[in-house]
């Protein structure tokens, strides 16, 4: 008898992304309205214009990170017939399974074919959604779903950074990073100007100028990490567990990440309770 896919929902807390506007809401609004009026020169009017571009180029990145599809790959109704006759034969005791399927460590079924390069390639099947994985792609048991060339789940912004999205993941990331840095830039660069006689001001400055900085250069350092294993056609699951591409090519996937369509997440929601009815 086939087995059915279970009926899966995006699943995220909202407090990851809320929590990520606010810090963003937060730094503008400092950045205008506290270390602007400071300067008695033109650096507080290009420190304000920046933010205010800065606010709407991140928020847009942010909406497109958060609501579009991160690259699912549409789970199938049924079971793989393959997979349901060599559940059968592991069962029964019987020394030969299915030709070309064997099992990884994890006792997931897996199957080699050769790529479009002429190579030797793994695929793995997936027991949730019922299908077939290229290497690279992955199941997240949080969203429910397996995705193109997975890196990994992101808790703050509440979604998976796989093959659609990391293109706007990587920018979201620097330019987040670049406006950190420029904040606390800015509140060392405000010293000057502020009344010694107001400590509370001063202290506030000396965590933000600390805080920022510190949190801008993690930001560059991590987006400049997942620059080099896109080029590399890594990704971070993969360089986790130590597993080593055999297929590593540099510029290999370029061109299918920054270039293929965009597709909004419910959309494909759409589309995959559309085929469960039919």
């Amino acid at each position: 008898m086939m087995k059915k896919v279970e009926k899966k929902k995006w699943n995220g807390h909202i407090f990851g992304p809320a929590f990520i506007v606010f810090l963003i809401l937060f730094e503008v609004w400092v950045s205008i309205y506290i270390i602007s009026p400071l300067f008695l020169s033109d650096y507080g009017f290009y420190l304000t214009l920046y933010m205010k571009f800065g606010l709407f180029s991140t928020l847009t990145l942010f909406i497109l990170l958060n609501q579009c599809d991160p690259g699912i790959i549409i789970p199938s109704i049924n079971q793989d017939q393959i997979i349901e006759l060599a559940e059968i034969q592991k069962i029964a005791g019987c020394s030969r399974i299915t030709s070309g399927l064997f099992q990884d460590q994890l006792g997931q079924w897996c199957r080699e074919f050769i790529n479009f390069n002429g190579q030797n390639e793994i695929q793995k099947y997936c027991s949730t959604c019922h299908i077939w994985r290229d290497p690279n792609s992955s199941h997240c048991n949080i969203c429910g779903f397996c995705f193109k060339r997975f890196d990994h789940h992101c808790p703050a912004l509440a979604v998976c950074i796989a093959k659609n999205n990391i293109r706007f993941f990587i920018p979201f990331l620097i330019l987040c990073g670049i406006s950190c840095i420029i904040v606390g830039v800015s509140s060392l660069n405000a010293f000057p100007f502020v009344d010694r006689s107001n400590r509370k001001l001063i202290f506030f400055l000396i965590v933000l100028a600390i805080g920022s900085t510190i949190g801008g250069i993690y930001l560059i350092i991590f987006a400049f990490v997942h620059i080099n294993m896109l080029l590399s056609n890594r990704t971070t699951k993969v360089s986790r567990l130590g597993k080593i591409n055999q297929n590593k090519r540099w510029f290999h996937d370029l061109n299918d990440v920054f270039f293929s369509p965009i597709k909004w997440k419910y959309s494909t929601l759409y589309e995959r309770t559309r085929r469960s009815i039919e």
